[in-house]
């Protein structure tokens, strides 16, 4: 029996990076979680943020899904956290070299 069903045709879309943010960040499921698992740092601490960090363009990109004026956390989750960035600026930096090398053969 043939599927008579029409498929939605697929369209391309422009976004900027901030609407790609954005994006992300509904799709992740990124920002506030409204929890204080270490309870809470001062009167003004809106608790636990999930956040996202990937990389783009040559830049480490950090996707906080909301704005966030401040970010503190105990010493192992910061040096997890730094542990990821730190991987991320390896590769933006690998993605260089390789790059760089490519223009050269190419010259």
């Amino acid at each position: 029996m043939p599927n008579d069903k029409k498929q939605p045709e697929e369209q391309e879309i422009e976004i900027n990076e901030h609407q790609a943010a954005e994006l992300l960040a509904k799709a992740l499921k990124l920002g506030a979680t409204g929890q204080h698992p270490e309870g809470k740092v001062s009167p003004d601490d809106e608790g636990e943020l999930k956040l996202g960090v990937a990389h783009k363009d040559g830049n480490v990109v950090i996707v906080f899904g909301r704005p966030v004026a401040w970010l503190a956390m105990p010493p192992l989750l910061i040096r997890s956290f730094t542990r990821v960035l730190n991987e991320h600026a390896d590769k933006v930096e690998r993605e260089a070299l390789i790059k760089e090398g490519e223009a050269r053969i190419e010259e």
